[in-house]
Formats: C-alpha cells, structure tokens, sequence
C-alpha cells in the first residue's frame, strides 16, 4: 500500500495542503483485504473519492462506502481506521478546516468526528467527477488535475479577517509542534481566549488546545525514521509532553497504539515491502 501526495496549484496553495492517491501497487504484503487500517488524526479534512474498491470507514461509528462515491471526512479527534474489501484506488484532498466553509458552505464543526456524502453536502451530484477519475484510473497526473478542477469550481473568492485569523492561529501551532500556551497566542492576536476559542471552534471543528494536541501527537508519530524506539521516544518527547507517562498516554488516544507498538509496526511494514520490492 503506498500513497502519492502532489502539490496543489498556486491558486489552491493557502486552502489545499495536497493532493493524495492511496493505492495497493505492491500487493501489500502487510494488508489484508477487509481488516482496519489505523489513521493517526492530523488536524485536516479530507475530501475523497473511493474510486476503485468498497470501503469502510471506522471513526468510532462504521461507515460503509461503495465504490465510486465521494464524500468528506471532517476533522477527526481520535484513533480511526479504514478497510478495504479488494484491490483499490482511493483519491483525495487534504483541506485546511477553514477551507471546508469555502469550497462548500458548510463550517467545520458541523462534520467534526464524522463522513458526510458529497452529494447530500452539495445537493448535487458528483457522478461526472467520479466518472472522469474511473476512466483515468492509471494515471495519476490526471487524477490530480480533475482533483484540482473539482476544487476550483467549488471556490468561493472572499475570505474574511476572522477565516485569515484562524490561518494565521493554525500555522503558528503547527510551527511550534502543538507546544504553544492559547492564552499568548490570543493576546498576540488581540483576543480574549474564549473569543479564540469560539472561533477556532467554528472554522476548525475543535478547540485551539485539543487541535493542539492532535498536532503534537502527529508530529511524534512522524519521527519514527528508522532510528532505535529509544531515539524515538526520545525524539518524541522533546515536543512538549509533560513526562513520559503523558506522552504515551496520548500517543494511544489518537493513534490507539503505544508508542512502542506503532514503532514495531512501522519497522515490520518497512522490512515486509524491502522483501517485497526484492523478490518482484
């Protein structure tokens, strides 16, 4: 299983982090078909498109997706996973949560913890999309421009102070890995901390202090590049956890794994696919 990230157009850069492709190009010798893949939360909505496989969405609630469907998965605030019944193609969006309101008039917190189909946002259909992505399945820069296309459609060009705002307040917690205090970043942007707090809530779907957190544990659970689960954990908890008993601690909230056991499943997948790669 491997998935693609392509860069968004410059008129999409401030909204669109990237563009994805999630495919099953080396017959994973890790994932089997219908089991749960786990998904750490990372502070962004997604828009997808399942293009080539049945699927199931677990967040906790179970969501079954068919095939050639589209919809959005709001920003999450806990451990989730993702199954999938056969060889399969799935595309995406990753979207800042300010952006959601932008491109389809719905605010962030109204899909927080939860999947919401395109067509029952939109009131329209999505057919024409999913059918150009069906027949360019095997190429994936076409993917990407129909992707880029869908978006630009769906913009809306006004974006107000308080949409700049949360940007701004987004971008400073993702530089400082999470470890920030709310009260110093609402004094910087001249608010009190409950204005912040309301609409960072609206615009993003959580709080500034749990996004906080989210951001933290993703951040952690990116350094796992192959060094000893000694210098990971080490590496880990120079982002701001209290001790190590409270980065386990929420390490497995939002991944539902200890640190130790995402560590093992990381080197087991990377070792699986070197065999893989070898024996093709």
């Amino acid at each position: 299983m491997k998935i693609h990230r392509f860069e968004p157009c410059a008129r999409l850069s401030s909204l669109v982090k990237h563009f994805w492709i999630l495919t099953n190009e080396l017959n994973d010798p890790v994932y089997v078909y219908g089991s749960p893949m786990a998904m750490c939360p990372d502070g962004y909505i997604d828009v997808i498109f399942i293009i080539g496989a049945e699927s199931r969405y677990s967040i906790p609630q179970k969501h079954e997706l068919k095939k050639n469907s589209g919809l959005i998965l709001g920003i999450i605030t806990e451990n989730h996973s993702l199954s999938v019944n056969e060889n399969f193609i799935i595309a995406g969006i990753k979207i800042f949560p300010y952006a959601l309101e932008l491109f389809f008039n719905i605010e962030a917190g109204e899909i927080t913890n939860d999947l919401v189909l395109l067509n029952d946002i939109t009131g329209q259909s999505c057919g024409e999309t999913i059918e150009k992505l069906h027949g360019n399945i095997n190429n994936h820069g076409k993917i990407v421009k129909i992707l880029e296309d869908y978006m630009l459609k769906k913009l809306r060009v006004t974006v107000d102070d308080k949409i700049k705002m949360i940007d701004y307040s987004i971008k400073t917690i993702k530089h400082y890995n999470g470890s920030i205090v709310i009260n110093k970043l609402a004094d910087h942007l001249g608010l009190s901390k409950r204005l912040l707090e309301m609409r960072f809530e609206k615009l993003v779907g959580v709080g500034p202090k749990l996004f906080s957190r989210i951001i933290r544990v993703n951040q952690a659970a990116l350094l796992n590049d192959g060094d000893t689960i000694k210098k990971f954990i080490e590496k880990s908890l120079a982002l701001g956890f209290f001790d190590q008993s409270h980065y386990i601690k929420e390490f497995k909230k939002f991944t539902g794994m200890t640190p130790s056991q995402y560590f093992e499943l990381c080197f087991k997948r990377s070792q699986l696919e070197k065999s893989a790669i070898l024996e093709s």
